[in-house]
């Protein structure tokens, strides 16, 4: 009988084989690392279902043209504390690492900072991006939209108990 081993992988070397891919799949090298980063993180942090295992489907996107391989980030509109910024079909992760980053930038100069963004991809893991404001002892918050999934309750086609 063949006893079970258990392979350990080290973070720096599953985040590197996930900037690879996606440099191979046309990402720049600085966008490659970003993703990466949160895709190895997502792993490390036990949410394995929006980790690496959604490699090969992100890159897909790509290869597809359904995700730009390349953020195209702009201020539709941007005053004091407030930006709304167009993503183009940019790769979630860059538009909402970006998008915090602007939003942690509004907070240092007006004590709070509320950025929108439209049209980006999937971006994995909500909770990581808030805690890019916990570096900075700020308060992040996230949300997102999706395509509808459910009904609401008592319409049809809902699930629910009588």
């Amino acid at each position: 009988m063949e006893e079970n081993t258990v392979r350990r992988v080290l973070f720096a070397d599953l985040k590197d084989f996930c900037r690879q891919a996606y440099v191979k799949a046309g990402v720049p090298a600085a966008e490659a690392e970003i993703v990466a980063d949160f895709l190895a993180r997502s792993d490390l942090r036990g949410i394995e279902t929006h980790g690496v295992t959604r490699l090969p489907i992100y890159i897909l996107r790509l290869q597809k043209g359904y995700v730009r391989k390349e953020c195209k980030l702009m201020a539709v509109k941007d005053k004091g504390p407030v930006a709304f910024l167009e993503a183009h079909g940019s790769m979630g992760h860059i538009a909402a690492y970006r998008s915090m980053e602007k939003a942690i930038a509004k907070t240092e100069e007006y004590g709070i900072g509320w950025v929108s963004v439209r049209d980006s991809g999937h971006f994995g893991v909500a909770g990581l991006f808030p805690m890019m404001a916990l570096q900075k002892d700020f308060i992040g918050y996230v949300i997102s939209n999706s395509a509808p999934y459910d009904v609401p309750m008592g319409r049809k086609g809902a699930n629910h108990r009588q």
